[in-house]
């Protein structure tokens, strides 16, 4: 990913929409100082765990994410269930956009989801609804609409 830089929007899974409002030295580590749009939080990350988020969508990148959210994808396999969820435990920080459309693909795949597994695409699908919302200039319950409506009844938020 390309140095990121002050003044530009990015997403996660941790703080939602944010905004680099400062690129802080301290202690000879170098920090990304995001502030939440919705003014509810400030929060440091390392710029080396640029993997913990990313920037904003374009409504094109978007458009073309939730038309993808849905395809059907060779399902991972796992040796266990316990396995399966550790996998997407850690997994869901990783916040590049194939890797989080492929986790939100997978999770809708899986028949037997148990409650964690459950609460992973829930939080997957909630940040995605608050992406859309920010891109598309929507409110979180018309964002959230739009989201429902790609997912084919897979899934509800």
């Amino acid at each position: 990913m390309p140095k990121l830089e002050i003044g530009q929007e990015v997403v996660s899974i941790n703080f939602g929409v944010g905004v680099i409002t400062e690129i802080k030295d301290m202690s000879g580590a170098e920090f990304y100082i995001i502030e939440s749009t919705e003014g509810r939080s400030t929060t440091m990350i390392p710029t080396v765990k640029e993997d913990a988020f990313r920037p904003l969508s374009s409504e094109n990148e978007l458009s073309k994410t939730l038309d993808r959210i849905t395809e059907e994808s060779k399902p991972l396999e796992f040796d266990s269930k316990k396995d399966r969820i550790n996998f997407f435990k850690s997994n869901i920080q990783k916040q590049d956009i194939d890797t989080f459309v492929t986790n939100i693909q997978q999770l809708l795949q899986i028949s037997d989801k148990g409650a964690a597994e459950s609460k992973y695409l829930e939080m997957l699908l909630e940040n995605l609804s608050i992406e859309v919302g920010a891109v598309f200039n929507e409110d979180l319950n018309q964002a959230k609409e739009r989201v429902n409506s790609c997912l084919e009844g897979k899934f509800s938020l």
